[in-house]
């Protein structure tokens, strides 16, 4: 005769399973936010490989931070240069346009990381932005390479190539950045393809900043890391808030600025506080 389950023992397996259950999530969550943060410093290091390989044919010069998403006057397909659109990361057609996109066999997904996909929502998104989610997260570094498209922008820039960086595993060349703002850090939120430190000579710590979501202080998306690929190839997390504001005298111009930890760590010509 066979003997079925009393209601009993199956209460008991049931609270067992939804015990083990409840042990298990975190962990399962934990382990996928760090496949997550594994592929996005993945992503961050292809792109700077393709970077190299774009030296290594360009006279070592970097990709211009206005050219490397959104590359030209006009498009491959001879259609003009859309102004109206080109700061949208929503948009996946300025990968393709790109001048880095042959470098990186063509492959889209590297463009973005997965946890930005995750927790930067529609409602963050600026309202000219005309997709549902973001094709692109990274950004690079406005102190390297030519202007590119547009030769006659007023900030200042260092407009670096390889040769002439002197402190490659203190400088930044691929960052993130978010698609909202921290208050007293950024002024604009992920609106193009390069990072902008400060405005002018006199100092802007509070321009655009790196991205906060990574390493995340509870559900406070501003309080945590970016992750970041150097012009000498390693990768590693960056903070808009370490180390905090200081003041560094400008030796070109003899004035006090009031520097951030993005400006420190995307300017070769500021020291790095390690």
């Amino acid at each position: 005769m066979r003997r079925a389950f009393t209601l009993i023992e199956l209460l008991i397996v049931i609270s067992i399973i939804a015990l083990l259950i409840a042990i298990l999530l975190p962990a399962l969550r934990s382990a996928r936010v760090s496949a997550k943060n594994i592929q996005c410093s993945s992503n961050l290091k292809q792109l700077g490989i393709a970077q190299f390989a774009y030296t290594g044919d360009n006279k070592d010069q970097f990709t211009a931070p206005l050219q490397w998403v959104w590359a030209g006057a006009q498009l491959s397909d001879g259609s003009p240069f859309p102004l109206a659109d080109f700061k949208d990361p929503t948009d996946l057609t300025g990968v393709y346009e790109g001048t880095l996109f042959p470098y990186v066999n063509d492959v889209t997904d590297i463009y973005l990381c997965p946890i930005a996909a995750d927790r930067i929502t529609p409602d963050t998104f600026k309202p000219s932005w005309i997709n549902d989610r973001l094709a692109r997260n990274y950004v690079q570094n406005w102190n390297l390479g030519p202007s590119g498209v547009y030769p006659d922008v007023p900030w200042p820039r260092e407009a670096l190539n390889m040769g002439t960086v002197t402190k490659p595993s203190d400088l930044v060349m691929f960052t993130e950045e978010n698609s909202f703002r921290i208050p007293g850090y950024s002024n604009f939120t992920m609106n193009d393809g390069n990072l902008l430190g400060r405005f002018g000579s006199g100092g802007s710590p509070n321009v655009d900043c790196f991205a906060s979501f990574h390493n995340v202080n509870g559900n406070d998306l501003t309080s945590g890391d970016a992750n970041a690929v150097f012009v000498d190839g390693h990768v590693e997390y960056v903070n808009h808030r370490e180390p905090e504001f200081y003041t560094w005298q400008n030796p070109d111009t003899g004035t006090n600025e009031i520097i951030s930890a993005t400006v420190m760590w995307c300017t070769d010509a500021i020291p790095v506080d390690r």
